[in-house]
């Protein structure tokens, strides 16, 4: 079935950031998955669903919980060049 998409603006509240955070983290890759049904400049739309999912990738117990993580996905990524490519 079919979900209701949220818009940046929606995610950014929930997430209690600035819209323009919201864009620079799909830039960087830090953000939610999103998705654009028209061309390359039209509305970025989240699936409610992913915006939970990655909120519920950001939680910890305690610090070293977010410290072993951020070491793990750092030494999955492989530097080649001048860009970052994931294994």
């Amino acid at each position: 079935m079919l979900q209701k998409q949220l818009t940046s603006s929606q995610v950014a509240d929930i997430i209690g950031i600035k819209p323009q955070t919201l864009r620079v983290w799909r830039c960087t890759g830090r953000g939610p998955k999103y998705h654009r049904y028209g061309e390359r400049y039209s509305r970025a739309y989240y699936n409610p669903d992913e915006v939970q999912k990655w909120l519920e990738a950001r939680k910890f117990k305690h610090t070293s919980e977010e410290t072993v993580q951020n070491i793990e996905q750092t030494k999955s990524k492989t530097k080649v060049g001048d860009s970052n490519y994931e294994k």
